[in-house]
């Protein structure tokens, strides 16, 4: 069965709070890593590849990134 890995977003003009986590049914959710980052895309991939690495390269998972929707967050969408 895939894991799956779900990166959460607050999205502000100077910054970035990304959280990862992976729900486990039956258990505690796993929470990865919360960090705080300047408010560049490119540190989001950053993000996502550390994670993958953390994860292991031969595990089967899906990412999800969700992020509240708001005005500052359409940009992102992008």
């Amino acid at each position: 069965m895939k894991r799956i890995l779900k990166i959460g977003m607050n999205i502000h003009t100077t910054n970035y709070t990304l959280c990862a986590m992976e729900p486990i049914i039956g258990e505690a959710d796993s929470v990865f890593e919360t960090i705080k980052v300047t408010s560049d895309y490119k540190n989001i991939l950053l993000f996502i590849e550390n994670m993958k690495m953390k994860l292991g390269l031969n595990d089967e998972y899906d990412i999800q990134c969700g992020y509240e929707a708001g005005c500052l967050e359409y940009s992102l969408y992008n």
